[in-house]
């Protein structure tokens, strides 16, 4: 096979791939809900791809630009590659943050908030009121900060939604304190923080294990100490690499949005 039709089935293939990645953006924006700056991060990778691909169409002009301008080649590689290291990085990053083993006996324990659907939790938000009754559970003396306001399109708080669900499976509500003010998970942390009383305790931070990282970051940035992850299962398995961009991008974001 020679080198032009190896070309022609790479560029297809990118374009084949934007494609496939446009319909992954319409599902999840419209099972989600909303749309925010990763499913718009999608929706740009998935036409950069399409974009990409289909430059097969112009190939002639292409190497020939190309090899006029070896500088702007090198130049977009260079790029590329550094774009794709930072990316593989971070996930790399985000994936061991999240295989840490949570301590025993917190004096707290923040439950971040997630989407909840009319009155019951999301996926995601199920995964760490689970988490948490079992570290309720096992860390008899622990008290849980249940951290989410209500959006525009939940019926009830996730602060409420929480305590709800824990309450239910038997956490005794004493020991549940709610926060439902927070709108993002910087004002989680700082919100959350009005309610821990006393020095040199110890706080367990419960979400996602692709939240935990930027998670403990926030925390640390705004409480000037550091707490520790306890990791709930990511949810759904379709949504994970939804998941995991958006954190990518959300990381990106996070100097400009306090977020």
């Amino acid at each position: 096979m020679n080198k032009s039709r190896w070309f022609y089935i790479y560029n297809g293939g990118l374009a084949i791939f934007g494609i496939l990645g446009v319909f992954y953006y319409c599902f999840v924006s419209h099972i989600v809900g909303y749309f925010n700056i990763a499913t718009l991060g999608i929706l740009a990778i998935a036409i950069f791809f399409i974009l990409r691909g289909a430059s097969f169409c112009l190939f002639d002009v292409v190497v020939r630009f190309f090899d006029k301008h070896k500088w702007i080649k090198r130049t977009y590689f260079s790029l590329l590659a550094i774009a794709l290291a930072t990316f593989f990085v971070y996930e790399g990053v985000i994936i061991g943050a999240a295989r840490q083993e949570p301590r025993d006996d917190a004096d707290y324990i923040i439950v971040l908030g997630a989407r909840v659907v009319g009155t019951n939790p999301g996926r995601p938000l199920w995964e760490r009121i689970k988490t948490a009754h079992d570290y309720l559970e096992k860390n008899p003396d622990t008290i849980a900060i249940l951290s989410g306001g209500q959006g525009s399109d939940e019926l009830i708080s996730e602060a409420r939604c929480m305590f709800n669900e824990l309450t239910r499976m038997g956490i005794d509500p004493s020991r549940l304190i709610m926060e439902d003010s927070s709108t993002s998970t910087f004002e989680n942390m700082t919100f959350s923080l009005e309610h821990i009383k006393g020095e040199d305790v110890s706080v367990g931070i419960v979400t996602n294990g692709f939240h935990i990282y930027r998670s403990l970051k926030l925390f640390s940035r705004v409480s000037g100490f550091d707490a520790f992850a306890i990791a709930a299962h990511d949810g759904e398995f379709g949504f994970i690499p939804y998941y995991y961009i958006r954190e990518f991008f959300a990381f990106l974001s996070s100097p400009f949005t306090d977020n």
